[in-house]
């Protein structure tokens, strides 16, 4: 019984020292992408003694251009080493695919595994043009279209003010993403978030602030009032526009014309200036005493808020004597 007992000690005794190790690398697996922070996981097993693991990345358009990263590990109580060697790279790294080649030593030297077509791509994504920009003003169904500048595109997201939009996310190029403002309560700033990341685990980040603006302006004509003005006299013209929030209405979008009673175009009257007060905008012209203008005519103005609401168009008759 005792020798027994002793040649089974002996057997799992000798059966533990001659256990094979095994090594499994975990991540990343051939056709994987790299960017500046990877890593390479490894599981070794049977691993009684201290071992060191070394990454060769090559790169295989030009061999001499390789890196080279190790460590010394320590098996835990049960054998194994549950490992990661980080792979980190910069800006200046040349894109494209390499070759890793990961060895292990320990008192022997354990057979290579390759890991072929690692695509190291460093690079962020870049945003090109896009729509809508910042400050401005927006209504309705509003297009947010962005061009992403990435050869490795793994997925974005748009987001307005922290939350999800439907058709939100994609993987292509093209943002191009239908934001319908009805659901938002109030009027104000709003805020567009687009996150692109690329396949190498490198991302960009874009923040497009607007304000919502569904407020129609007014309009109201302080000068001329439609009193009688004299004939040949130079006609001033004063316009004051309304709206909800400041500088929200462009002087450029602010039309005036002198028509006849029939709305046939007389002129448009030149803009002399323009300023801000508040929500308003002040503006003001004139009617040249050359104008040639019948004893009766009136006063047209039209304005658009920059978010597109339109105002409804004011009327002014003017005599003159």
């Amino acid at each position: 019984m005792l020798r027994t007992c002793f040649l089974s000690a002996v057997a799992l005794a000798t059966s533990a020292a001659f256990a094979i190790p095994t090594l499994t690398i975990q991540s990343p697996a051939s056709n994987d992408f790299l960017g500046r922070t990877g890593s390479l996981r490894f599981l070794i097993t049977e691993a009684a003694v201290q071992h060191r693991v070394r990454v060769r990345i090559t790169n295989n358009a030009n061999p001499l251009l390789s890196f080279t990263f190790q460590e010394i590990f320590n098996p835990d109580s049960d054998n194994r080493i549950n490992g990661t060697i980080n792979l980190n790279f910069n800006q200046t790294t040349p894109e494209g695919l390499y070759t890793a080649v990961v060895s292990v030593t320990a008192g022997g030297t354990y057979p290579d595994q390759t890991i072929n077509n690692l695509t190291i791509d460093v690079n962020n994504p870049r945003f090109l043009d896009s729509n809508p920009i910042s400050g401005s003003y927006v209504r309705g169904t509003v297009p947010i279209f962005l061009e992403i500048q990435e050869g490795n595109v793994d997925v974005w997201k748009v987001q307005v003010n922290g939350q999800d939009i439907p058709n939100n996310t994609d993987t292509t190029n093209t943002v191009n993403v239908l934001w319908d403002t009805t659901a938002i309560e109030t009027d104000g700033s709003q805020s567009i978030s687009i996150n692109v990341k690329d396949l190498a685990l490198n991302e960009a980040n874009k923040s497009i602030t607007v304000t919502l603006d569904r407020v129609v302006p007014t309009i109201q004509v302080v000068a001329p009032t439609g009193s009688t003005v004299r004939a040949g006299a130079t006609i001033p013209v004063s316009i004051r526009i309304a709206d909800q929030f400041n500088g929200s209405v462009s002087s450029n979008a602010v039309v005036v014309t002198a028509r006849r009673m029939d709305n046939t175009l007389i002129q448009r009257i030149t803009r002399l200036s323009s300023s801000n007060s508040g929500t308003n905008l002040n503006w003001t012209g004139r009617i040249q005493k050359t104008a040639v203008l019948p004893s009766q005519f009136k006063l047209v103005v039209t304005a658009v808020d920059r978010a597109g609401n339109p105002a409804v168009s004011q009327e002014v008759v003017v005599n003159r004597n």
